[in-house]
């Protein structure tokens, strides 16, 4: 679950090394439950929000399954008396293994990304009988990408694959989610993202449990301390009705967001969006839920077109 860097040169995988599947008891249970016997389907959607485990999930599962094992309830985790596929997997050199995700480049995942499937599924297994496609991202997938996905998924060979990792089914062809058993994954409790920072080592960031959403991944994003600043900068923006003080906080803010942490500070600021909409449908909430699509077009410019991050947040954080 640790945040990735945009270079493909520089990209984190520390995600292929041993993890714990921590606070998804019901989540592993039922993948448990596909896999315990047989082949299971070939193709798996473990979707919900950022940050909570689902790559964590994909990863010990796929480790499993190319060791020839059967999931444990149990045992949510890679076990420390390593298989040669795990450490292999883990080394990024596993040949049954296949890791895909939206290119450093793009604003989408291509179908490019996609068509490395077929010749992955072309050749037997070399070390053992499956084959296992990990797609990270899924909801990011463009039209032409969905459907060369779904010729693989309407056409598996015998041991192979596909689990897609989304945020949501919605963003998803229907026929893709017919042809997929799906995992729902939801934010951890309070107690379980609490053992999660002591097992990791990392027992600071339980103090990021209700800012990052309950969701370790989110919180290792906010870990250096800027993000919580910046949501009090965010919280007092919001109490600020005199128009000129609030612009002139709004472009200091945007100033300071988008020179350092545009890309970390998305996910808390949409959350923050969501919980000003609670409650009755009221004229203000309406305003909330149009900023809140209006945030998402604006990143998805600055990460597609050569726009300047500190004016699209200026002109976002002007409204809040």
């Amino acid at each position: 679950m640790a945040p990735r860097s945009k270079s493909g040169e520089e990209a984190d995988r520390s995600f292929l090394q041993p993890r714990t599947l921590m606070g998804q008891d019901r989540a592993w249970s039922q993948i448990c439950s596909l896999y315990g016997s047989g082949d299971g389907p070939s193709g798996l959607i473990f979707y919900g929000p950022a940050g909570v485990g689902k790559r964590t999930a994909a990863m010990v599962l796929g480790k499993t399954l190319l060791a020839e094992r059967a999931p444990q309830t149990n045992a949510p985790f890679n076990s420390d008396e390593h298989h040669r596929a795990a450490s292999m997997v883990e080394a990024g050199g596993h040949p049954d293994f296949l890791f895909l995700e939206k290119l450093p480049d793009k604003t989408e995942l291509t179908v490019a990304v996609i068509r490395r499937i077929g010749p992955f599924f072309s050749t037997t297994g070399s070390f053992s009988a499956r084959r296992i496609v990990v797609i990270d991202g899924a909801e990011l997938m463009n039209r032409e990408a969905a459907n060369a996905l779904l010729k693989r998924l309407e056409e598996p060979p015998r041991g192979g694959l596909i689990i897609l990792i989304a945020r949501s089914l919605g963003s998803l062809l229907p026929t893709v989610l017919s042809r997929c058993a799906k995992v729902p994954f939801v934010p951890l409790s309070a107690a379980d993202f609490t053992q999660w920072a002591l097992a990791s080592n990392q027992p600071e960031l339980g103090d990021l449990a209700a800012a990052s959403g309950y969701a370790p991944g989110q919180a290792e994003g906010m870990a250096d301390g800027k993000i919580l600043g910046w949501l009090e900068q965010l919280k007092a923006l919001a109490q600020d009705y005199h128009p000129d003080r609030h612009a002139a906080k709004a472009s200091k803010l945007a100033g300071a967001i988008g020179k350092t942490g545009d890309q970390s500070f998305r996910a808390a600021f949409l959350r923050a969006l969501r919980e000003r909409q609670t409650g009755a449908v009221t004229a203000e909430n309406r305003k909330g839920q149009a900023l809140y699509r209006d945030a998402q077009a604006a990143f998805a410019r600055i990460d597609g077109l050569n726009v300047s991050a500190e004016d699209e947040w200026r002109a976002l954080l002007c409204r809040y």
